[in-house]
């Protein structure tokens, strides 16, 4: 069990992710954006970059995720906050990277999504 303090940056964690996460989003897609260089080393560079980018913004969303499912009990049946919940801002991001998982896989996407 979480004892207050625990509670209070968990919380406080829950808030300030999804903007953090947001950011992070916008200034990794301008890098991966840019053209990719002619020079096989600056194309290296430009790949290991992108690469770094996808596993951060992977470890935030693992992150984001653990936070929500440690969040103190809050629903009105003391249900636990479920991370695929309308208040989740990433919802939609895991449901659509679990149905392209699914689409490369060429397997069935999980169920509800």
């Amino acid at each position: 069990m979480l004892d207050e303090g625990q509670d209070m940056r968990t919380a406080l964690l829950a808030v300030v992710l999804p903007p953090a996460v947001k950011r992070a989003v916008a200034a990794y897609g301008k890098i991966c954006e840019v053209p990719p260089p002619d020079d096989p080393k600056e194309f290296t560079a430009l790949q290991g970059a992108c690469k770094a980018a996808v596993g951060h913004l992977a470890a935030l969303f693992q992150l984001h995720r653990l936070v929500t499912a440690t969040l103190p009990k809050s629903g009105p049946d003391g249900a636990a906050p479920d991370d695929r919940a309308p208040g989740d801002p990433f919802a939609e991001v895991y449901a659509r990277a679990a149905r392209t998982i699914a689409e490369l896989d060429g397997t069935d996407a999980p169920d509800g999504d």
